[in-house]
């Protein structure tokens, strides 16, 4: 039978990894975005994992590319054809 003070190592070791586990889960959840095709993203029905995984995203906000020019298209009208960027206001700090 366990004991007392390993009833507690073990809570608390549960407790500790549901902790990191909900602060890990949005920084996954950030990298996994970065990577799938922005119609993956704002699709209607969610895709979790069944998606090509992609650099395009980053070629958009670092590059300055055009969601046009990178994707091809991106499926009705949204993304615009204009390209934004966005290195200064990465670098640049006030």
């Amino acid at each position: 039978m366990i004991g007392l003070g390993q009833r507690h190592q073990v809570l608390r070791d549960i407790l500790a990894w549901v902790v990191v586990l909900a602060f890990i889960f949005p920084l996954a959840w950030w990298a996994l975005a970065s990577v799938k095709p922005y119609t993956a993203i704002f699709n209607t029905t969610p895709v979790y994992f069944g998606f090509a995984p992609t650099l395009d995203n980053y070629r958009v906000t670092l590059l300055g590319r055009s969601r046009v020019e990178v994707d091809q298209g991106v499926g009705g009208t949204a993304g615009g054809g204009s390209s934004y960027n966005s290195l200064p206001s990465i670098r640049d700090r006030p």
